[in-house]
């Protein structure tokens, strides 16, 4: 997980060069929410289903991880994609 969170706050300032505070704040604010939010979930279905709660559990773990992935590939995607005509623009401007 440390070297993910590195990797988060390491991107941030290239994805987003004119807001990284902002971006930090909310990459940040996201985490602690999903580290309040997703143990007591994951409690809960243990509690209230027993042991297949577990399975259910570990299933909400992959989406969310799959669905992070996702996401993680479409901005980097979008950012390759569109560096070629934010250069082209620069080249315009000057």
């Amino acid at each position: 997980m440390g070297i993910a969170n590195a990797a988060v706050f390491k991107i941030v300032p290239q994805v987003v060069p004119q807001a990284v505070g902002g971006a930090a704040g909310w990459v940040g604010g996201l985490g602690a929410f999903g580290g309040f939010v997703i143990p007591p979930v994951m409690a809960f279905a243990v509690k209230d289903l027993g042991r297949p709660g577990y399975a259910i559990g570990f299933i909400v773990f992959v989406v969310l991880a799959l669905l992070s992935l996702a996401l993680t590939w479409i901005v980097k995607y979008a950012r390759v994609r569109g560096a070629p005509a934010r250069a082209a623009a620069r080249v315009q401007a000057a």
